[in-house]
């Protein structure tokens, strides 16, 4: 007979849940099978195929109407063999659950541990807005390709690790994407180079100015809670626009590892936990049988009435970093054995090496 499950607790800044962990449990999870993509077959399927290999396009808003014509049919026919498919262009509700979680843990990992004097050297909160400057006459996904090579680009030479990205339609029809990042950026290098990039597809070329205020830097310092109104901005539903025809949000691979702290409700975790769960601050809410919900100022009143439980929460965010920043750092520091082999000079556009072959080609 199998053991019974333990309660855990999720703790996130406006919100607990109380729930049954299903990690212990040894049921099997089988998906459905018929939902899988490459089962999804219609006569629609291969007219979505090549409209997807489309790269430039007259108008935007077209082809985004006629891209969702085609899905819709596609549902239509799979809705009559009993797989149902969420609309084109949508973020599902499981999809906008892992947004605000990414968001919140990517902030979290900066805002509640240690801040260096000068903030432009440690981790910051960086929240951007990414816009074309001319009409837009590429696909989404090429765009998307574009915004991915930006971002790189920014890990290569800012250090960028956390970064978090969504996409949405402007009432002309241009994409534009709302962005955080961990690091502080100079203004004026976050515009040269996003123009840089665009360029490569013409559109400061088409634009009316040589280098187009392409992006903007939203301030946080007068926000009181930054989570909140950044989950707001970047998970709010478009009315009266075009749908998107590609990917709509995406992240780094190192924000996607960020988990809420959890504890078990046993023994010294759940003597901790006690007086949060039972304050009359947070208010309790109960969905189900298995699942009990606790909104409010969490934080606040963790720090206020758990000592013990809020240093959990604040050793959960510390080893979060250090998995994140320390690790990349180890990547990037450069071996004594390589720095024995290579001597920089005076001119930065050439390096001398000490084996006398290599260096003869480089003179």
């Amino acid at each position: 007979m199998n053991s019974p499950l333990p309660t855990a607790l999720s703790i996130r800044n406006n919100c607990m849940i109380m729930y049954k962990d299903m990690s212990y449990s040894d049921h099997s999870r089988n998906g459905c099978k018929k939902s899988l993509s490459q089962n999804q077959k219609t006569e629609y399927k291969s007219l979505i195929k090549q409209m997807n290999k489309v790269k430039e396009v007259k108008c935007i808003d077209s082809y985004s109407k006629s891209l969702t014509e085609l899905h819709t049919s596609h549902a239509n026919e799979m809705a009559k063999k009993g797989i149902q498919i969420k609309p084109f262009g949508t973020v599902s509700n499981a999809q906008l659950k892992r947004i605000r979680c990414v968001i919140e843990n990517v902030i979290n990992t900066v805002f509640i541990n240690e801040k260096p004097k000068n903030y432009k050297e440690g981790n910051y909160v960086t929240f951007l807005t990414l816009t074309l400057p001319s009409k837009q006459i590429h696909t989404d996904t090429q765009i998307n390709k574009i915004l991915v090579r930006f971002l790189e680009n920014l890990k290569q030479s800012k250090s960028v690790v956390n970064y978090v990205w969504k996409a949405e339609p402007m009432k002309n029809g241009n994409l534009h994407y709302h962005i955080i990042l961990d690091k502080w950026i100079d203004k004026h290098y976050i515009n040269n180079r996003w123009n840089k990039q665009i360029n490569k597809l013409g559109y400061v070329d088409r634009s009316t100015s040589l280098n187009p205020p392409s992006t903007e830097i939203h301030s946080l310092k007068k926000v009181r809670n930054a989570v909140s109104y950044i989950q707001k901005y970047m998970t709010k539903l478009e009315k009266n626009k075009r749908v998107l025809t590609a990917k709509i949000w995406g992240c780094s691979r190192s924000a996607s590892k960020l988990t809420y702290p959890k504890v078990l409700l046993e023994g010294s975790e759940y003597r901790d936990s006690k007086p949060v769960l039972d304050s009359q601050e947070l208010k309790q809410l109960k969905p189900s049988d298995y699942i009990t919900l606790f909104t409010g100022k969490v934080f606040e009143v963790v720090r206020k009435l758990s000592t013990n439980l809020w240093n959990r929460v604040k050793n959960h965010y510390k080893e979060l970093k250090s998995i994140c920043y320390e690790n990349v750092e180890l990547q990037l520091q450069i071996p004594e054995a390589v720095k024995s082999v290579i001597q920089p000079l005076p001119d930065y556009k050439q390096l001398q090496f000490t084996f006398p072959m290599i260096g003869n080609y480089y003179k």
